[in-house]
């Protein structure tokens, strides 16, 4: 979703360690019930990077990339 309204990848890593940080630069550090060792950072709010991304855009991005597959959006 965020790469067709960009039109460019969201994580543009160049490999697998470079997608990890990318991916953590913008969604912050996981929950500690992820497993995942990475650095501490604070989450950069999605509507700075996607202009005008509505509230529900937004919310819907933000369901659409949690980090536990559990926790995701379906499409049911």
């Amino acid at each position: 979703m965020a790469e067709l309204y960009l039109g460019r990848p969201l994580f543009p890593g160049s490999n697998a360690q470079d997608q990890l940080l990318k991916i953590v630069s913008i969604l912050g550090t996981p929950p500690q019930s992820t497993g995942m060792n990475v650095p501490q950072m604070t989450a950069t709010p999605l509507q700075s990077l996607m202009r005008n991304l509505s509230n529900e855009g937004n919310d819907l991005l933000m369901q659409m990339l949690k980090f536990d597959p559990k926790q995701r959006v379906s499409a049911a």
